[in-house]
């Protein structure tokens, strides 16, 4: 959610909130190639949603000749990203003592149990909701904007730009399964490129 104010004819101050999932780079989707299961992410322990709320400024570098023509403004952000750690649950698959039937149970990512011989599947997405953690940091973002309204009253706009998230410690997407040799797989900083379509009044 955006919204801005006209400091002069050229010129807004925008306020923005937004809520975005960051994945790491090493995720990948795999499936037990032995049984009918959902996709999961090998060794992933945490997902990420970060929560983002910065104040920035647009400026117009072109603007429209008529109704009908193309006006273009840049734009930079500011502001704090609060990142939201929920563990990842799987379906794990378990042999029943004495039979050839097999359950199934739910349990939380751990890679010494836990590999590609009994992980049947993601677990329901609401399973670690109980277990939230809050990782702070902050934000910045900087894009190119093109307005192709014909209603002077409506928003209109394809954006293009970068963005970085940056928090105070790495986060713990992906879990560490040698932690012995110094190197840790999380990062701390999370850069990227957008494209988005905003709508509006």
């Amino acid at each position: 959610y955006r919204r801005g104010k006209n400091t002069s004819g050229y010129s807004k101050r925008i306020f923005e909130i937004e809520a975005a999932t960051i994945k790491h780079t090493k995720e990948y989707k795999v499936y037990n190639p032995t049984r009918e299961s959902k996709g999961y992410i090998f060794g992933k322990s945490n997902a990420l949603l970060a929560l983002r709320g910065s104040i920035g400024h647009q400026r117009v570098i072109a603007s429209k000749t008529d109704m009908g023509g193309i006006e273009i403004r840049y734009i930079y952000m500011a502001g704090v990203s609060m990142g939201i750690l929920k563990p990842v649950y799987l379906k794990i698959e378990k042999d029943v003592p004495h039979s050839s039937l097999h359950k199934i149970s739910i349990e939380k990512y751990d890679p010494a149990k836990h590999g590609i011989h009994n992980i049947n599947g993601k677990a329901p997405m609401l399973r670690g909701l109980d277990e939230l953690k809050l990782i702070p940091g902050g934000f910045a973002k900087f894009g190119l904007s093109f307005e192709y309204r014909k209603d002077p009253t409506s928003v209109r706009t394809l954006e293009a730009g970068m963005m970085l998230d940056a928090y105070y410690k790495p986060v713990p997407i992906m879990y560490d399964i040698n932690d012995s040799d110094g190197y840790n797989p999380n990062n701390q900083f999370f850069f990227g490129f957008y494209v988005s379509l905003n709508y509006g009044r």
